[in-house]
């Protein structure tokens, strides 16, 4: 019988954490931790050598900020500050103490930002981190300059695809975690194997659990907000995209203003910052290029 996971320690994945953390901290990352109601942050912010604006990067529910790594440093070159947040419960900020909602997690992660930001930021979100960094745009928009969006989350869902998206973020079996993976990333490795079981851990801690419980379906909290957007927007929403449903991508491209910059590369999937960290982060630098390029023209 295949076993069904409890929320074990989760050792592979830990470990993989903090080998990427080594890595930044030696490539001139610091890390901070930095309050909000729920708890501390742990936030990574690097002085970087170019002269564009700083940059700020989010990711998605059950991951953390080193799954950023190679883009972190490749951003040095060209921005003054990068700055990379794990949120709550996540990477190596505290874990929540009381039940904990969606709104909950971008309210706290605002917080933490806002307390180290003094300046207009590009903004880069993936998955989860989309939906935050358009939050950032809203709750905060002083702070945020630009907006490039990784397969975001914040469309809403339909009963139906609530359910699945329930479901395939519940993996309990080893099984469900390599299909989870599977559709994680556009071309899947075989190291899938190795953290299976630590995905199903990961995805089995309560505060997740309650994350998702929290969501509603046909709950549209950014439709009025997205058309009034002044500021740049890309969209970066890959065609093996697997994650989420293809219904994510018609909302952001009916309810994003008339300006946004709509990428569907054929060979991304859901975090293309960890498959294709060099292409993803060369969109990225266009794009904020193109943002001093108009501001220095204005």
């Amino acid at each position: 019988m295949e076993k069904v996971f409890s929320c074990e320690v989760i050792v592979i994945l830990r470990s993989l954490e903090k080998i990427g953390l080594a890595l930044l901290h030696k490539h001139g990352f610091k890390s901070r931790m930095v309050g909000s109601y729920l708890g501390n942050h742990h936030v990574l912010v690097g002085e970087g050598r170019g002269k564009l604006p700083p940059v700020v990067f989010i990711h998605g529910i059950g991951a953390s900020a080193v799954g950023f790594v190679s883009v972190l440093n490749m951003a040095l070159n060209d921005y003054r500050r990068v700055i990379a947040i794990d949120l709550i419960g996540h990477g190596f900020s505290d874990s929540p103490k009381n039940d904990v909602s969606y709104l909950d997690v971008f309210k706290a992660g605002a917080e933490a930002l806002s307390r180290i930001i003094s300046e207009p930021c590009d903004f880069v979100g993936n998955s989860l981190g989309g939906a935050l960094s358009l939050y950032m745009a809203r709750e905060h928009p002083a702070r945020v300059r630009g907006l490039s969006l990784w397969s975001p989350a914040g469309a809403p869902f339909s009963v139906t695809e609530l359910t699945d998206l329930r479901r395939d973020f519940t993996p309990t079996r080893y099984a469900d975690g390599v299909r989870f993976l599977k559709s994680v990333y556009a071309s899947p490795s075989p190291a899938i194997y190795l953290v299976a079981a630590d995905i199903c851990k990961t995805y089995q801690l309560p505060f997740i659990k309650q994350i998702f419980a929290s969501l509603v379906p046909d709950q549209d909290d950014l439709g009025d907000f997205l058309p009034t957007l002044t500021i740049p927007v890309q969209l970066v929403w890959g065609k093996r995209e697997k994650i989420f449903p293809h219904s994510g991508l018609i909302y952001f491209r009916n309810k994003l203003p008339k300006h946004t910059i709509i990428l569907e590369p054929e060979h991304m999937g859901h975090c293309p910052q960890m498959e294709h960290p060099r292409e993803i982060y060369a969109l990225l630098l266009d794009f904020s290029t193109h943002i001093a390029s108009r501001n220095a023209r204005v």
